[in-house]
């Protein structure tokens, strides 16, 4: 099987689609945005004609309101891999959310549920606050120890999964990340596509049948569009912030994906295409299936 990883704007999707419709693929996308339902343009979802010419999986799983773990997310690809590999097809797992692809890619045994009893004791707790109790706790600090929700997570399990399992048999790890200058062009020019393509409206749509604080309004989008709805703020202003707020999100993406030695990282989908299919090919015809067997 084949991961395609990178960081938002980077054209990971369309390189998927591209090595899908070449080698016989399907598509398992894992980012965290696309799993809920009636949000489409907002998450930049696969449009309807990219689902037509490719299968889709791992879209429209879940309700807003609804919580959709890393965990939730491995058990879903791993029965949806099996399918794939069972009907002679290629599985090509592409997306930006880290720990979806860590935790199916190096196989994570995730802890506990979430404790909403506790969470709610610990949600208007200050980043410092969180930080002393950890260390009461005598647990390790999250890599990302100013993310609240980390923290959170850290504490209600006990301590911090950092367990790394040897990579999945059989898996070609591609990075594609063209550069920050043309990350930033990229991000500006969809955040005003986005605005001219209907997303206000789901985001009005979002605020008003569920309110700001459900799982799904923690997407860039919705947490730059908000104050347009409740405070009145410029469609423009807020589309300002979406912008930095996505700069920010490729610039922690590429920082995760960068830890993982496995990744062969490419700045362009054509050199990530030829690499790709090439090494499938050549695998293929050698009745290769190890991920040691791919040169670096």
């Amino acid at each position: 099987m084949i991961f395609i990883v990178g960081p938002t704007a980077s054209g990971k999707s369309a390189l998927a689609i591209e090595v899908a419709k070449s080698i016989n693929g399907e598509i398992i996308c894992a980012d965290s945005r696309t799993v809920y339902t009636g949000l489409d343009v907002s998450t930049a979802k696969p449009t309807a004609k990219d689902r037509a010419e490719v299968p889709h999986w791992g879209l429209d799983l879940v309700d807003p309101s609804e919580r959709f773990s890393a965990a939730d997310f491995k058990v879903y690809a791993q029965n949806c891999i099996v399918d794939i590999q069972n009907r002679g097809k290629l599985p090509i797992i592409v997306g930006g959310t880290g720990l979806y692809i860590d935790g199916l890619l190096f196989d994570f045994k995730f802890g506990p549920g979430a404790d909403q009893q506790l969470r709610q004791k610990l949600e208007p707790l200050s980043i410092d606050e969180l930080q002393e109790t950890i260390n009461k706790m005598g647990i390790d600090m999250p890599e990302n120890s100013k993310n609240k929700r980390y923290l959170i997570r850290a504490i209600e399990q006990g301590g911090i999964n950092k367990q790394k399992n040897d990579l999945m048999l059989g898996a070609l790890v591609i990075g594609i990340n063209p550069g920050m200058p043309v990350l930033e062009q990229r991000i500006k020019d969809r955040s005003k596509e986005m605005l001219d393509n209907g997303a206000i409206k789901e985001a009005q749509w979002l605020f008003d049948k569920y309110g700001n604080n459900v799982p799904a309004a923690s997407a860039p989008f919705f947490k730059a569009y908000a104050p347009h709805f409740l405070e009145g703020q410029t469609l423009q202003e807020c589309m300002q912030r979406d912008i930095t707020l996505n700069r920010q999100l490729a610039k922690r993406q590429i920082a995760w994906f960068k830890r993982n030695p496995h990744i062969q990282w490419f700045d362009s989908a054509d050199l990530a295409f030829m690499y790709a299919t090439n090494i499938l090919i050549e695998n293929n015809k050698s009745g290769k299936n190890s991920s040691n067997a791919i040169p670096k």
